[in-house]
């Protein structure tokens, strides 16, 4: 997801008309790659903290066809306003690499990074639809997620404190 982020922003810079319809057809083409990857590689250890079994394979799927569906409704919306859409797209594919790699990992450290991440880009999606004078949601969102952020790293911290590892196996054996 991380190349077709750069491929996204790449052609938001190349092209010249860019139409909500753009950003959808990459974002479409984009999900059924991930898609067919993940089923492909489904039993796969990827660098240690990242692991694909069936039951994560299956919430990646279902993460995709939610995000294929939501983009598809969302197109509809952008196309009737005439809005851009790509800001929309890049979160929404952010947010679905956020989300796999906080499916597939067994460790409380990149558990911790994926979901941090996703939550903060979220503000994007909100501020799409505000107009410069309507922060306030922005900033309550914001908070929000700056406690839960803080509190989730502290529990990581507790929980590494008392095991000295951050893997899911080795905190689970201690308590």
């Amino acid at each position: 997801f991380f190349f077709f982020l750069i491929c996204m922003r790449l052609v938001k810079l190349m092209r010249k008309n860019n139409t909500p319809k753009t950003f959808y057809t990459l974002s479409r083409f984009f999900l059924f790659f991930g898609a067919v990857f993940t089923a492909i590689f489904y039993n796969q250890n990827v660098t240690g903290y990242l692991y694909n079994n069936l039951f994560t394979t299956l919430f990646k799927i279902l993460i995709y066809i939610f995000t294929f569906i939501w983009g598809y409704l969302s197109l509809k919306r952008f196309t009737s306003k005439n809005m851009p859409s790509f800001t929309f797209y890049n979160a929404v594919l952010f947010n679905t690499l956020c989300f796999s790699v906080a499916i597939s990992t067994h460790n409380l450290l990149m558990l911790f990074l994926g979901l941090s991440l996703g939550f903060w880009t979220g503000i994007n999606l909100i501020k799409m639809e505000k107009e410069p004078y309507e922060l306030n949601g922005n900033g309550v969102y914001s908070a929000f997620s700056f406690l839960f952020i803080l509190a989730f790293a502290c529990g990581v911290g507790i929980f590494y404190y008392y095991t000295k590892q951050c893997a899911f196996s080795h905190v689970l054996s201690h308590l």
